[in-house]
């Protein structure tokens, strides 16, 4: 990775395992870009989870679909015409 000498970069293993702190400040701004392995992904979406749960941070979605026609999966994708969310979204999130 390429950047100017004044972008500092700290590989993610290093904030995990404590060798490097992660923000110290408002201003700092984290950026992660996945490389897509699965496992990874899964590892670094669960650590991020776990350190939020039971806080105001989280925010839970429903995100399966329960279509009017379970037998026409490819109404799902014509224009989700005949999808409804099992709950309200705004519920969702605790509006």
């Amino acid at each position: 990775m390429h950047t100017h000498p004044d972008f500092p970069v700290t590989e993610l293993w290093q904030v995990v395992t404590g060798r490097a702190p992660a923000r110290t400040s408002d201003a700092d701004v984290t950026l992660w870009d996945s490389v897509g392995f699965a496992v990874e992904d899964l590892t670094v979406l669960r650590l991020a989870y776990d350190e939020v749960v039971g806080t105001d941070l989280v925010v839970p979605l429903d995100l399966v679909a329960e279509p009017g026609d379970p037998k026409d999966l490819f109404g799902l994708a014509a224009g989700a015409a005949g999808v409804r969310p099992s709950r309200p979204v705004a519920a969702a999130a605790g509006r």
